[in-house]
């Protein structure tokens, strides 16, 4: 589920890398999702975030939507 939903290959590309075909990587796409639904929702609440670590989460999702991997490893200032 990675590289289609993190790294946004396509079917394609996934089928070519696994040596699968587009109809198993959907398949296996669909059973993945499945999975992921049928797990139990967490009995607590999430945790509320401070100011500061809602700007670091901006910050972190800006450099990775940007593809800026060295602004992984500099400050998060």
């Amino acid at each position: 589920m990675r590289l289609k939903h993190v790294f946004d290959y396509s079917l394609e590309e996934i089928a070519e890398l696994t040596g699968s075909t587009v109809s198993g990587v959907n398949a296996a796409l669909n059973r993945g999702r499945s999975e992921l639904a049928s797990l139990p929702q967490p009995s607590t609440p999430p945790r509320a975030t401070s100011p500061e670590m809602s700007r670091l989460l901006h910050l972190y999702v800006e450099r990775f939507d940007r593809r800026d991997w060295h602004g992984f490893r500099g400050e998060w200032q």
